[in-house]
C-alpha cells in the first residue's frame, strides 16, 4: 500500500545519524535491490514459509507503470527473473496463505484488478476486474485466510463508498460488493482474514479509524467499531491468524515527534479490541506501519522520521517483533547508510525479512533485507 514520503534528501545527514552496528545486528544480510534501473514507487512482499518470498513492485518509465513480481526460495538471498503482472498498474498489495498468493492493484483509470497464484507465485491467473468501469477506486487491499477465503477492499473516490468483495473458492470467483461505509476516505483501506473471520478497516473522514468484521464469509457484517478518533494519516495495516488480529495506525505525536505509531489487538476474532499500545519509543516520529502474523509471532516494520524543523530528513526503516502481542523486542534499523532515505516498508510473516523503497545516488529502488 502507498506510503507518504515527507522528507528531503541529505546523504551527509544520514551518515551523521547512522546507528551503531550492534543495533543493525550482525545477522542482518546485505540489502538486495530487486527492482531495475527505473524508478520504483510502491512495493509489497509476503512469505509463504521461512524460505519462500514473493514481492511485487511498481516501476515507472516514460509515464508507464509496470508491476513486476519476483520470487525467492532462499529467504531473499537470490531472486527469480521479474514476472510482468501488468504493464499499466499501480499500488500493488499482496496476501498469501500456504502456496496461494493474491495480488490486487489499480489501473490508471481507477479500476481494481485481482490476480491469483496457486503455485507459490510462479504463475498467476488472468486478471479479474473487481470494481466498476468509470469509477475511481484507489489503493485496494487484499487478505487471504484458510479455506480459500479471499477478501478485497477498496474505496470509491467519488461517492466515498467503502466496498469489499469476498471469494470462497480461492479467488476464482467473487461475490457482489458489500458497502461498509458511505463516508470513507479513499486514501487507504486494510483487510485481513483469520479463522472464520474477515476484518476490514477504513477511515471515516480523516481522523476516525473504524473496523467491521464478518463471521460468515461476507454474507453480513458487524456494525463498525471505532478504534481511533485521532488518525494522523490514512496509513494503517491489519494482520490476522486464527482468532488473533492486530491493527497498527498513526496518530499525532507529542513534543518533538510529528507522529506516533499505535497498535491494538483482538484475541477473540474481533469481538473486542484491547487498549492502544505503543509500537516504538514515543520520542521517535514514526509512521508507515507494516504487520505480519504467523505462529504466534507478530512481526512489524515501520518508518522513522528524523525531524528537521518541519520535515523529515531523513527517513529510516526499522523492524521489530513480539511473541506476546503486548510487548516488543528492541527495534532494529534495517535501511543502510548508503540510502539517502527509506520508506514504504513491508514485512514477512514467517521470518525476519523486510522490504522497502530506498533512494540511492541513481534512483528509487525496491529492496529486501533478511535476518538469518
Amino acid at each position: 500500500m502507498l506510503r507518504v514520503r515527507l522528507c528531503g534528501t541529505m546523504l551527509g545527514t544520514v551518515a551523521a545519524l547512522a546507528v551503531a552496528g550492534s543495533v543493525l545486528g550482525a545477522t542482518w544480510g546485505t540489502p538486495v535491490a530487486i527492482s531495475g534501473a527505473y524508478t520504483a514507487d510502491a512495493m509489497d512482499l509476503v512469505t509463504l514459509d521461512a524460505n519462500t518470498v514473493v514481492a511485487a513492485y511498481t516501476q515507472t518509465a516514460e509515464g508507464i507503470n509496470d508491476i513486476d513480481i519476483r520470487r525467492s526460495i532462499n529467504a531473499g538471498a537470490t531472486w527469480s527473473s521479474p514476472l510482468l503482472a501488468t504493464s499499466n498498474g499501480e499500488f500493488p498489495d499482496l496476501a498469501s496463505n500456504g502456496s496461494q498468493v493474491d495480488l490486487v492493484y489499480n489501473s490508471p483509470n481507477g479500476r481494481v484488478w485481482y490476480r491469483t497464484s496457486n503455485d507459490g507465485g510462479v504463475t498467476f491467473a488472468t486478471a479479474i476486474a473487481l470494481s466498476p468501469v468509470g469509477r475511481y477506486n484507489w489503493l485496494p487491499a487484499v487478505g487471504r485466510g484458510p479455506g480459500g477465503v479471499v477478501a478485497v477492499g477498496f474505496v470509491d473516490a467519488g461517492n466515498q463508498k467503502a466496498s469489499v468483495r469476498v471469494s470462497t473458492d480461492g479467488g476464482a470467483t467473487f461475490g457482489g460488493a458489500s458497502i461498509l461505509s458511505t463516508t470513507a476516505t479513499d486514501e487507504a483501506m486494510a483487510v485481513a482474514v483469520g479463522n472464520g473471520v474477515i476484518y476490514v478497516a477504513y477511515s471515516n473522514g480523516f481522523s476516525d479509524l473504524r473496523i467491521r468484521r464478518s463471521t460468515n464469509n461476507g454474507v453480513s457484517w458487524s456494525t463498525a467499531t471505532k478504534l481511533s478518533g485521532k488518525l494522523f494519516d490514512d496509513d494503517y495495516r491489519l494482520a490476522a491468524d486464527g482468532t488473533h488480529a492486530y491493527i497498527a495506525y498513526t496518530v499525532e505525536g507529542k513534543g518533538s515527534a510529528f507522529s506516533t505509531l499505535l497498535y491494538r489487538r483482538t484475541i477473540n476474532s474481533g469481538a473486542t479490541w484491547g487498549s492502544p499500545g505503543n509500537m516504538a519509543p514515543t520520542s521517535w516520529s514514526t509512521e508507515g506501519p507494516a504487520l505480519a502474523l504467523s505462529g504466534g509471532v507478530l512481526r512489524a516494520a515501520f518508518t522513522r522520521c528524523i525531524p528537521d524543523i518541519d520535515v523529515c530528513d531523513p527517513t529510516l526503516v526499522y523492524y521489530e517483533q513480539s511473541s506476546t502481542g503486548t510487548s516488543w523486542g528492541s527495534a532494529q534499523r534495517v535501511s543502510p547508510n548508503t540510502l539517502a532515505e527509506a520508506w514504504d516498508p513491508a514485512v514477512g510473516a514467517h521470518r525476519a525479512i523486510v522490504g522497502y523503497l530506498g533512494e540511492d545516488s541513481s534512483s528509487d529502488k525496491a529492496y529486501v533485507r533478511n535476518k538469518s
